[in-house]
């Protein structure tokens, strides 16, 4: 095999490993750790070493069934994403509401100081009823790790008094002291993309039978599905 200089040299289990030692569920590392190796063969070696950047840098969560009120008590309601991370203290200035719906996400936030990115702190959300090994939990991970990887390298800048928010195609511009966004560009591209290459993933790696499918086909999907290949999904 040879080596280019964005190769490195590390299996999937020394992945799930080291996301099992800072905290992340078993079933969930192992997951990610098999899924490296699958964007690794899907995209190529030559980022190899971006994919997994990506991945250690993200902290990765799985919904609780239950949730803990003021007291410290456990409540019979389930945990939802915004529940997730407000239990990890993380901000939610640059998550839209539509994205605080979902089962599950990829989101991130940055740590500014005069007027400078510091750091990049991500988390990826999964549903309490997450499987390994179902085919339908892996999709969510393909996407939400898909967005991780995709937006990894320069995801923020700062442009005077505005910071700007890179998602794969799409674009966020959000004001850098309320935090509000200004305008965004590309979002209804970028979903139906991550969404084609969701159904192509799981089907080629995990569903040789080719029975994956998404859970709702929309014209953003489409459209992407040409851009790509020409495929037309069924309706």
């Amino acid at each position: 095999m040879n080596e280019t200089k964005n190769s490195v040299k590390i299996l999937p289990c020394d992945i799930s490993n080291k996301l099992i030692e800072s905290g992340c569920e078993e079933k969930l590392a192992y997951a990610v750790g098999d899924l490296y190796d699958t964007l690794v063969c899907e995209y190529g070696k030559e980022y190899q070493k971006i994919i997994l950047e990506a991945i250690l840098s993200c902290k990765y969560e799985i919904a609780r069934e239950y949730r803990v009120d003021s007291n410290g008590r456990k409540t019979k309601a389930k945990e939802d994403v915004k529940a997730v991370l407000k239990r990890n203290k993380f901000p939610l200035d640059f998550i839209s509401k539509e994205d605080l719906s979902k089962r599950y996400i990829y989101a991130s936030y940055p740590e500014i100081k005069d007027k400078k990115i510091i750091k990049v702190n991500r988390i990826i959300v999964m549903p309490d009823y997450f499987n390994d090994e179902s085919h339908a939990s892996i999709g969510m991970l393909v996407n939400s790790i898909n967005s991780l990887v995709k937006s990894y390298v320069n995801e923020y800048k700062i442009d005077g008094n505005v910071i700007i928010r890179r998602r794969g195609l799409a674009t966020y511009e959000y004001d850098i002291n309320s935090k509000k966004l200004i305008k965004s560009s590309g979002f209804g591209l970028e979903n139906g993309l991550n969404a084609y290459d969701e159904r192509a993933i799981v089907r080629k790696y995990y569903d040789q039978d080719g029975q994956y499918d998404l859970e709702k086909t929309n014209d953003n999907v489409l459209v992407a599905g040409m851009l790509m290949d020409g495929e037309i999904y069924e309706r």
